[in-house]
């Protein structure tokens, strides 16, 4: 029996060759790329427009212009679907998994200007000046331990004095207790490092530099919130 050999066909979208089927409309890489689209429930028209803007412009990072990789999704280049407006179908584009995590919950105009602010000052030292964040509204629920008892507040309220002398061993400045070794905000700063298992020597350097440049951000110093876990300011580690 003679042996049929399979012809060469143009994938649909990337334009290369492959012999899978004579049926098939994709290669092996654009059909499972499809049928992401489809499972992650991308609307039809952006589905539309995507695929023209591979035919264009080939896998290429919407934002960045990288290369993207489709076949290793460990990787930073991996393709992935951005969310053009936070949390809004109304346009959805191609972008590299590392660029997409730093984006998160930013419009792409709010997020070039913080790269821009944050380049500047890595190469200048201009300080970064706080914008407001349109879509921002990440939610980091606080542990219920974490707020003070009933007893800790009276305990707070009866050991006030009046005039106070001693200092906080985080930041340096003067407590309202005679009995407590940090103020309110360094004392919760030493709960949450504790509960992330830092070391003493740690816990001792991020104090260091607390008193040296206050509580700001170690990389672009900003003024860090140190009371709303919902703040786009608010200090992490």
């Amino acid at each position: 029996m003679p042996m049929v050999i399979k012809p060469f066909k143009k994938c649909c979208l990337c334009g290369k060759r492959f012999n899978r089927s004579v049926w098939a409309k994709y290669c092996f890489g654009c059909a499972y790329f499809c049928r992401r689209m489809n499972y992650e429930r991308i609307p039809s028209k952006d589905q539309k427009r995507i695929k023209a803007y591979i035919r264009k412009h080939g896998f290429v990072c919407e934002h960045t212009g990288v290369d993207l990789v489709l076949d290793n999704p460990k990787s930073p280049w991996y393709v992935v679907f951005d969310h053009y407006y936070p949390h809004s179908n109304k346009k959805i584009v191609l972008a590299c998994s590392i660029f997409n995590q730093m984006k998160k919950g930013l419009v792409v105009e709010e997020f070039w200007n913080l790269v821009g602010q944050l380049a500047s000052h890595h190469k200048n030292g201009t300080p970064v000046e706080k914008i407001e964040l349109k879509y921002w509204d990440r939610v980091r629920p606080r542990p219920k331990h974490i707020q003070p008892s009933m007893e800790m507040v009276e305990r707070e309220m009866l050991s006030r004095v009046e005039n106070v002398t001693r200092k906080c061993s985080g930041c340096g400045q003067p407590v309202r207790s005679k009995y407590a070794r940090y103020c309110r905000e360094c004392a919760r700063l030493h709960y949450r490092m504790r509960l992330l298992r830092f070391s003493h020597k740690v816990r001792e350097e991020i104090f260091a530099y607390i008193r040296k440049y206050g509580k700001k951000c170690y990389y672009t110093s900003v003024d860090l919130d140190m009371d709303n876990p919902n703040s786009p300011w608010y200090a992490v580690f």
